[in-house]
């Protein structure tokens, strides 16, 4: 199993989330990313609680801040999270989606940097 499938594993367990069934592509080509321009992306089903994450190819991220394949995959597990909340930023750009993915940002953050600090334990 690799480190990016361990974190995936260990993340669905933090956020309680044994029901869904995700696949994870990592090392994405930014062509060929669900969301053109996007770092992480997602797509889901609620009903059947299954999910696509697409991760960028680091050696192609060209963001402001240094990548962190870590946040990035609990910002995208978050959204999966929060899916009933009507979560549909590809479709939707109206300012509570875009509030929405501010907020869900923020989360992914705080967590991982609570994990990194060891007051996250889980």
């Amino acid at each position: 199993m690799s480190k990016e499938e361990q974190l995936l594993e260990e993340w669905m367990r933090r956020l309680l989330m044994g029901a869904w069934r995700i696949q994870l592509q990592t090392n994405v080509h930014p062509g060929d990313m669900i969301i053109e321009g996007a770092v992480g992306c997602s797509q889901w089903q609620e009903s059947t609680s299954v999910a696509l994450i697409q991760i960028i190819d680091p050696e192609r991220y060209q963001g402001i801040v240094p990548f962190d394949f870590e946040k990035t995959l609990v910002h995208e597990l978050l959204h999966l999270k929060l899916c009933m909340l009507g979560d549909k930023m590809a479709d939707d750009e109206s300012l509570r989606n875009r509030e929405l993915h501010r907020m869900i940002e923020e989360l992914a953050r705080a967590l991982v940097d609570a994990k990194r600090s060891g007051s996250a334990n889980g």
